[in-house]
């Protein structure tokens, strides 16, 4: 099951980095928002904290999903990819989610241990995460409700959310909102 998340979130990954290096073309659309009839499970936010100040020390990143769409959302599966090296060697927590009424939003606690220094890297997070179980996550959200254009091809982004960051030098707790959640 852990390999099915990995590969399905490095190919998402792989996929926004070549959304973001490429140039749009002159048919681009930029961000659409269709329809919400069904339950929409996005990312909104991702906070990060440090605890400790021992060498090795601990971070807690909260993620808060929330469902947008017109219609309650099943129990899902919320994952979270850490990786402090771009090359490789990504860290995969997976958490459950409860389900979550239209219009609500449920915050999923996530602890990365054994840190040594400033924290720094990328994070990734995947609400409605796939699993071996469930290829195409577990709500059935319907149509695709956001999707960016920078080529002639449609991409979903609904329902995931990643940063690059550092807390060298940067006043804590670091909060990242995701700019198509209102």
């Amino acid at each position: 099951m852990r390999m099915s998340i990995v590969a399905t979130l490095v190919s998402a990954v792989a996929c926004v980095g070549l959304l973001v290096l490429s140039a749009p073309d002159s048919q681009a659309q930029g961000i659409q928002v269709m329809s919400k009839k069904g339950p929409d499970l996005v990312i909104q936010e991702i906070i990060i904290r440090e605890e400790g100040t021992a060498e090795f020390h601990n971070a807690r990143v909260d993620v808060r999903i929330r469902n947008t769409g017109g219609a309650n959302a099943g129990a899902s599966m919320t994952a979270l990819v850490y990786s402090n090296n771009a090359t490789g060697g990504a860290m995969v927590f997976t958490e459950e989610t409860p389900a979550i009424a239209n219009g609500a939003h449920h915050d999923v606690e996530f602890l990365i241990e054994g840190i040594a220094g400033n924290l720094r890297g990328m994070l990734l997070a995947v609400a409605d995460a796939p699993t071996a179980a469930e290829p195409v996550g577990q709500v059935a959200e319907g149509n695709l409700l956001v999707m960016m254009t920078a080529t002639s091809k449609r991409i979903d982004l609904n329902n995931t959310f990643g940063v690059i960051f550092t807390t060298a030098g940067r006043t804590l707790p670091l909060r990242f909102q995701n700019p198509l959640v209102n």
